[in-house]
């Protein structure tokens, strides 16, 4: 039987590499939702986006039953109902993730996935070959480059970003991570959708991009955590020349001057702001997928 081709009306976002950045909050549970509920919004999203024909891109860490693995799954059944070619979904790991991939964990997702594997920072005596574990200010430090470097490289390669939920504590990057990775977005001027029902990174973002200033994003509540503030104060005095400090001022800052209108997502203020707030999945789904098919990107 001949293959059948989709045609740019079914397939409205052919050619199009979208990321999509999800993690657990501590605000589920006063929400109303559980971790069940967020991966069951992944894999419909996961879902419509692929069936649209989009590629979706995701900087994961692969643990077991996460979420990476959950995309892996979807695009293994969508082949094999006769769907999207292989490949659909970019895996984006920082150094050192990427080390702990072993040969067969390769062989396993190589259908469903491209793996790419991004370089160690360049540090004095860093052997970018050996796993370093995050144990002190140093070596955090060291991640915290990494971790960068990925979310910069998402915001380049990607041609808009879906975010929803994010820890506000208990990360090993620099900023929070999808608080950093819609600083990025934005700073490179990529189509952001903020999806504001599960809270944690996202809703904090979203109270910054409204002109308000987050209590979670405050030097004095992210350093109540003793280990951070140490990492704080070696970045601060180790930042790179190309780099910018740690600074949740400035951060919140920029969201500030950014607003709604920084998202540059073709939905009206209206519409982000029922984004922000419906916890109606139908509904999400629609608004991302019309601003999506609507954006030049």
């Amino acid at each position: 039987m001949p293959e059948l081709k989709m045609n740019s009306f079914n397939s409205p976002l052919a050619g199009r590499v979208l990321g999509i950045s999800i993690s657990e909050s501590s605000d589920l549970d006063s929400l109303g939702f559980s971790e069940i509920h967020l991966r069951d919004t992944l894999i419909e999203f996961a879902r419509q986006l692929l069936s649209a024909g989009a590629t979706i891109a995701y900087g994961g860490d692969l643990r077991a039953d996460g979420f990476t693995h959950t995309l892996f799954d979807l695009v293994s059944i969508y082949e094999g109902t006769g769907g999207s070619p292989a490949r659909r979904i970019r895996n984006y790991l920082a150094w050192p993730l990427h080390l702990n991939l072993t040969v067969p964990q390769k062989a396993e997702l190589k259908l469903a996935a491209e793996i790419i594997p991004l370089p160690a920072p360049d540090l004095p005596g860093l052997d970018p070959t050996k796993f370093l574990a995050p144990a002190d200010a140093a070596s955090t430090y060291a991640w915290c480059l990494s971790l960068t470097r990925m979310r910069q490289r998402l915001a380049q390669d990607n041609n808009a970003q879906i975010l929803m939920g994010g820890r506000l504590i208990g990360y090993k990057g620099k900023y929070p991570g999808l608080v950093e990775e819609a600083y990025e977005t934005m700073k490179a001027g990529k189509p952001l959708f903020l999806i504001g029902a599960f809270g944690g990174c996202t809703g904090a973002v979203i109270e910054a991009v409204r002109g308000n200033r987050p209590v979670g994003l405050t030097e004095k509540v992210q350093c109540e955590n003793p280990s951070y503030r140490e990492l704080c104060e070696y970045y601060n005095q180790h930042t790179p020349e190309n780099e910018e400090p740690i600074d949740y001022e400035k951060l919140v800052d920029f969201f500030n001057k950014q607003g709604i209108d920084g998202l540059h997502n073709s939905l009206s203020a209206e519409e982000n702001e029922r984004l922000f707030t419906t916890p109606h999945l139908p509904e999400i789904i629609a608004l991302v997928l019309k601003g999506l098919i609507t954006v030049k990107s």
